[in-house]
């Protein structure tokens, strides 16, 4: 009910935001006066009403979805400029990588983004990072294409109609971005691009958390695993702030090698230290943390009120959610199957399908980690057996 309503009252919204930008657009384009335009709906056709729904819609989809590209861009293009090198390049779910010398699309997404543009560091010590440009870098190209749309809005106002309401919406939708990402915020506990800065500016080892995760991420994507990767780049450091999301993600980073190691007891006992703190934690995290916990539990002691606390409907919702691009979402349902469901085969198909799939994760490191987990798994219930 909860959702229904949730969905019913988004979509009602959005339906006003609609109507109200084409009513503003058919009042400015024809030059007619809002209580006319309302005085005379009963004479306005239908037909062309929808039809200027439709367009002014069309271009605004178009222009969000083309300013969210410029934005990304401009972290691309900045980052490229100051040293960093390709990694990764997201709008939605779509992801283009560059694999083997050659670039190809993979799906990925992330809640709470539009959007990633990943680099990886230049090979700089990290009290020397470049990080200004590179995280300014969206804002400044969304402020700069917002302006040279209104420029060219105001400049040829004699221009098809769809091409003029796109340079309109353009303009506003860049706006919007560049102080949505300029503004210092966090929204959902995921901090934006200035607030990044902010932190990077007032704390040096934020930019060795920005610098580690980048590269961990570039070195995953190529198919390298946690566990093969250098020691140094996983400081054993104590979080002081867990609000700060780059200290909480190389802490997880560092308490997952042990997953990847199969120290599992271990892992178990530090992700249970860090779950102590989940109110002060980005949702997204713990909803990490309590996947991992909850797979801990199954291979480990498999108590029944501790998986019964762990696996809830948000939890469940969050496994289907993710489980066709995150391989670890996988390993937890084959583990499921395998010790919660009693259902060996099962936990078998989800391994034979990750194996048969393993080259569409944009994950490759944390494929290979998991599907080497999961052949222990099934390896060790059948000896059991």
């Amino acid at each position: 009910m909860k959702q229904a309503l949730k969905l019913i009252l988004s979509t009602l919204f959005g339906a006003c935001i609609g109507f109200g930008a084409v009513v503003l657009c058919i009042t400015f384009f024809t030059e007619t006066t809002l209580s006319e335009f309302f005085g005379n709906m009963g004479n306005i056709q239908l037909s062309r009403l929808l039809l200027s729904c439709i367009l002014s819609l069309t271009c605004l989809i178009l222009a969000v979805f083309v300013q969210i590209i410029l934005h990304e861009g401009g972290h691309l293009i900045f980052g490229l400029a100051t040293g960093y090198r390709f990694v990764s390049f997201r709008v939605g779910s779509l992801t283009l990588i560059k694999e083997k010398g050659k670039f190809r699309f993979k799906r990925f997404s992330i809640s709470g983004t539009g959007g990633q543009c990943l680099l990886s560091p230049p090979d700089k010590p990290y009290e020397q990072l470049p990080y200004f440009w590179y995280n300014a870098g969206g804002v400044l190209m969304n402020l700069l294409t917002a302006i040279l749309a209104l420029v060219l809005w105001v400049a040829y106002p004699e221009i098809p109609l769809p091409l003029h309401l796109f340079l309109l919406f353009s303009f506003i939708c860049g706006f919007f971005l560049a102080l949505m990402n300029g503004i210092p915020l966090k929204m959902s506990g995921i901090t934006n691009d200035a607030y990044n800065l902010i932190l990077m500016h007032r704390d040096l080892n934020t930019r060795k958390y920005l610098a580690l995760q980048l590269a961990v991420n570039a070195e995953v994507q190529k198919g390298v695993r946690l566990k093969d990767m250098p020691d140094e780049w996983f400081p054993n450091d104590e979080v002081t702030d867990y609000r700060n999301i780059m200290q909480v993600a190389v802490k997880l980073l560092y308490i997952s090698r042990y997953v990847d190691r199969k120290e599992f007891e271990t892992a178990h006992v530090l992700f249970s230290e860090i779950e102590r703190h989940k109110e002060e934690i980005v949702g997204l995290y713990v909803k990490e943390i309590e996947c991992e916990l909850l797979f801990l539990e199954l291979i480990g002691e498999r108590r029944k009120e501790e998986i019964e606390r762990l696996y809830t409907d948000k939890i469940k919702r969050y496994i289907q959610r993710y489980k066709i691009m995150m391989s670890s979402k996988q390993r937890l349902l084959c583990a499921l199957a395998l010790y919660w469901e009693n259902q060996p085969e099962r936990a078998k198909e989800i391994y034979e399908k990750v194996a048969r799939k393993r080259d569409k994760y944009l994950l490759q490191g944390e494929v290979n980690s998991d599907l080497d987990i999961m052949e222990t798994m099934l390896r060790e219930a059948q000896i059991q057996a």
